[in-house]
Parts: structure tokens; sequence; C-alpha cells
């Protein structure tokens, strides 16, 4: 989890705890000193400093916090500046005002300013045990201080540990080797990056007659490894673009610079990679490959409303089409493989919605496709379509130069994990998100969870008010190929749940509901189920 959180004086740091006062380990980003100035003002000056935290604005920034400590004539005040974010005006009002009436009977002579900027201090730690559709309370504190480094590992930590894998890095090529220690199954040569020509258009995918694919960095620059993660940066050296004619690939050249960050935390049980790079190439694509040792040619895929299972594509004779069949797919979050046994890897990514399974003789490879780069949004000069599909337009934004970011995540399954691991790609998908807030006076408590359902095989596609207002709306479908029987539980005592279509008109009948939180469900195969839940109303 990474939060941005309050700027604090450089002697003091934040610290992190859980909601029964137990510690949590964090590490900060972006410290650095934020002193602006030092200096001593008279009573003239200490009456404008008033007159500028009453409106709000010092030195022409905003004024993000004040602290103020009185002694007699003479007073010590530190300043907290920022470009956004700034306090509320009318509480600074307020601040300036109360001061001034506290003063009347006692001016200050003498002032001792100190002005910050306050810079973007982000934290970073793992977040455990957060219910999903829930929330989860951690304490942020003010201790005297400086935050600590996190620790430093030497280049030769190529490697990652937690209970349930481990995950090392290739010295000489960067790709990441994943061991599953309940299988004890291993996979090695993954996100391989391979780059390879496109002279198609945004319509279609297709390689110059002559391609030449760059699959090896030019260097393996840095291994490091930073407390549950290990960095690699790389260099890539890539045809610069399409030769005139398009037909091969430009013998100049460019520099891809690569960074992939690799997480593993306590307790996960799939491994996060963020690959960051600055294109400077046109005319390309570039993927992500993941071999898997698995001899199968059927991809298990997360669709729409349903889990898929596709093969590549026949051999048949196209001579005479005007499109040729591409063997890439699309997915929704994941895409993956598994053996006779269900043994298998799943692939999950976050808006990288195309994939392809290669059947090679070692076994299956899906491949992620993070970029494709043209300059055209319809071309008729390549061989993969006949004629154009759009208008002739050029489009140089297309070619995607300049700097990107890809995450995706790993997740390798034993038999019969299968919903399992996709329940690990969903929140893979829809990571946690954090706020920063003052504490209230709710009845809340530090954790709760608004709805849970089981088993794993039904996925909850949508939780939202009710287009009507009457109510709230729950989604679910069961993605497996069997009938399900399964518990709906919900965190807030429940009038009545009615069954109803998508477009949340009445189906006739209601659901039960045990104990007023909790219903049974039997989902056929394949079947999307759509629920008005209506809350009881809360007493007096």
């Amino acid at each position: 989890m990474t939060v941005e959180v309050p700027w604090l004086p450089p002697d003091q740091r934040p610290a992190l705890y859980e909601a029964d006062g137990q510690g949590i380990a964090g590490e900060w980003a972006d410290e650095r000193e934020a002193l602006l100035e030092k200096r001593v003002l008279d009573a003239a000056g200490f009456d404008a400093l008033l007159d500028a935290i009453g409106v709000g604005a010092y030195r022409s920034r905003l004024i993000r916090d004040v602290r103020l400590w009185l002694d007699g004539a003479e007073a010590r005040a530190e300043i907290v500046l920022t470009e956004s974010h700034p306090r509320d005006v009318n509480g600074l009002f307020a601040f300036g005002r109360n001061v001034r009436a506290r003063l009347a009977a006692q001016p200050i002579d003498r002032c001792t300013l100190t002005t910050y900027f306050a810079v973007r201090r982000v934290l970073t730690f793992h977040a455990p045990r957060v219910p999903g559709v829930g929330y989860r309370v951690f304490r942020l504190r003010r201790e005297s201080g400086r935050p600590t480094a996190p620790a430093q590992h030497t280049p030769a930590d190529l490697w990652l540990e937690n209970e349930f894998l481990r995950v090392e890095i290739d010295p000489d090529d960067g790709t990441v080797a994943l061991a599953d220690k309940r299988s004890g199954r291993r996979f090695s040569g993954l996100n391989r990056l391979v780059d390879g020509g496109d002279r198609g258009d945004e319509y279609n995918y297709c390689p110059p007659e002559t391609d030449r694919l760059i699959a090896q960095p030019d260097q393996v620059r840095q291994i490091e490894r930073d407390g549950d993660r290990l960095r690699v940066r790389l260099a890539y050296r890539l045809p610069a673009s399409l030769s005139p004619d398009r037909r091969t690939r430009s013998d100049d050249t460019v520099d891809l610079p690569v960074t992939v960050t690799v997480y593993l935390p306590p307790g996960a049980r799939r491994v996060d990679i963020r690959t960051e790079l600055d294109n400077r190439a046109r005319d390309h694509r570039l993927r992500a490959l993941f071999p898997t040792g698995i001899a199968t040619r059927t991809a298990v895929v997360d669709g729409h409303f349903d889990r898929l299972r596709r093969e590549p594509l026949p051999e048949v004779n196209t001579q005479g089409w005007v499109d040729q069949p591409q063997p890439t797919n699309a997915m929704r979050v994941f895409a993956g493989v598994a053996d006779e046994d269900g043994m298998g890897l799943l692939l999950a990514a976050r808006g990288l919605p195309e994939y392809e399974l290669l059947t090679e003789s070692e076994g299956a490879v899906l491949a992620l496709t993070l970029l494709r780069c043209v300059g055209w949004l319809s071309r008729d000069d390549f061989p993969c379509r006949v004629g154009h599909a759009g208008p002739e337009l050029a489009t140089p934004g297309a070619q995607c130069l300049g700097p990107a970011a890809f995450e995706y995540s790993l997740i390798p399954f034993a038999a019969g994990e299968l919903d399992a691991a996709a329940a690990e790609a969903y929140a893979f998908e829809a990571p946690l998100q954090a706020a920063v807030c003052t504490p209230g006076a709710g009845a809340l408590p530090p954790e709760a969870q608004l709805l849970s359902i089981e088993p794993e095989a039904l996925v909850l596609s949508a939780i939202k008010p009710a287009e009507d207002g009457d109510g709230m709306i729950v989604r679910f479908y069961n993605s497996s190929e069997a009938p399900q029987s399964g518990t709906i539980t919900l965190g807030v005592p429940i009038a009545s749940i009615e069954p109803v279509n998508l477009l949340e008109e009445p189906q006739g009948g209601m659901i039960s509901v045990d104990g007023g939180q909790r219903a049974a469900v039997q989902v056929p195969p394949k079947r999307i189920v759509t629920w008005r839940v209506r809350p009881a109303a809360r007493p007096d």
C-alpha cells in the first residue's frame, strides 16, 4: 500500500500502528530538508504575518499548516507552505483572529519565524488482512526523530522469499524465476521483453516482411534489492523505425532504458511486477513473454461475466481473406495455463487487454502486449488486411513516444486452486485505496466488510446505489462450468433482497435472509445474478 501522508517538521517522524497498537514497518520516500528560511520579525512584521495567516497565503504560496508558541512578549512560529492542498482558509482566518484576541493584553515584540515547504512524502507499507469490499484502519502518529531510511541490500542479493514463493533475477538477462514452495514447480525466463517491427495501423498489427526481433538487453546495468522488492535496470538497443519502404526495420538504433521492479511482500501468494521505460522507437511492438513449461494448447482467460478457454488459431487456408486472422486475443483481467492435473500459472494485468498463447516445444508461453507503436489510423499497404479500415490519417501520438509504466502480476496455483488464483488476480486488478483522515466521532469499528461471497467461483461484478435510489444493487456471476451453492453475507442488517435484471427491473419473488445479514444462493453455470438489497432502517 502506498499513500501520501501529511507533512511533518524535520524533527518529527510519522509512525504507523494497527488499531490495537501493534507497530507496522513502513518505508518513506522523498525525505529531504524543506527549510526555506529562518528569520526574526519585529512587532510590525509579526502583525503582517498574522494578516498573511488570515488570508491563507504567505510570499505568494499557500499556507498548509501553522504552529505558534507564545512566551510573554516573544513568539516562535512555524509555517508550512505548499503549491497545492491548502489548509481550510476559514480555519486559518479563525486562527489569526483568535491569536489577535489573545494578544490584546500582551502584544508581541519579537517573533522567530521558521518557514518550510511541504515536500511530498509517501509511505509504503504492507497492509495485512484488509477485507474485500471493506476497510481497515491504521493509526498514523507523530513521534520525535527523523524517519529511518529503509535497509539497502547489496547487488549480490538477487532473490526475494516469503512463506509461499521465491523469486530470483537472472543476472545475465534480467529475467525472473519464480518457485512455488507448495507445489515445487519452478518457472524461469519470465518477463523477457521481446520487441519486433509493426508496419500496421491502429486497427491491425502486421509485422514487416523481414522482421528483426530484439529479445535480449544490450546490458543489465544494475540489480538491487530494497526491502521486499528487487529492481533491475536494463538497456536495450532497438531499431529506430521501419525502413523507408516499410518492409524491414531501420539500421539506425535508439536506446530503450527499462526499469523492472519485482514485489514480494510477506504473506503474498503472487509476484507483482512494474515495468517502466522511455520509448524512443517508432513502428514496433513490445511484449513481455512468460514461458510456463506446461504442455498445453488451452488458455484460461477472464472474459466479460465469464471464464473462457481458448486454443490457438486452427491452421486453415486464408488466401483471399480481407483480414488475416491474428493469434492475439483479448482478456479482461487475466490469462493463464494449467497442466492436466490443474496446476499452472495466471498472468494478471492492469489495463493491458491483449495476450497471445504461444505453443513452443518447451511448453506454453504467455505473451503480454505492452506497446504497439504505429503512425497511422489506417493504411492500405500491408499484407495483413486488404484496403483501408478507416480514414487515412497520420497519428504521430500513436507512436507512444516517451515514458510509460506497466503493472502485472504472476500467480502460480496448485490443483483445485484456479478459483483462488482468479480471486488474487481480481485483487491485483482493483488494488487497495488509502486515505489519510482525522479521527471522527462516529460508531464504525476499526475494521468492517460490507459484503462477502462464497465460494470463490462466484465473482462480484458490481455493488452500487440503485439507479432509482431505492436500496443498492449487488451483481455477481458464476465463473465456473458447474452449478454453485453459495452464501452472500452483508455487513449491515438487511430488510429485503429482491431479484432484478440488468435494468434493475423486478423479476418476481424475494430472497430469504438468514439472521438479517446472510442469504443462500444457487447459481447455474455461467449465470449472472443481480439483486436489489434494501438495508434495514436504523433504530431511533
